[in-house]
């Protein structure tokens, strides 16, 4: 809940300064924003088995699969 109040306090800040077309996310522990074409065209791959994954799940998550 913490993680994504923070996220959404960034979030609207940048919608309030008019900022659009940004991605908010978490870098090295600080809340970072910046342009969306820089992960727009970018493959991630999750492990499905990682911590926060598991726990996303164990809590009801539907992570789709």
């Amino acid at each position: 809940r913490l993680l994504g109040a923070l996220l959404g306090k960034r979030a609207v800040d940048l919608v309030s300064r008019r900022a659009f077309g940004r991605v908010v996310g978490m870098r090295r522990g600080a809340i970072v924003d910046f342009p969306y074409f820089r992960v727009a065209d970018q493959r991630r791959l999750v492990d499905l088995r990682s911590d926060l994954v598991l726990t996303a799940e164990a809590l009801g998550i539907s992570l789709g699969r």
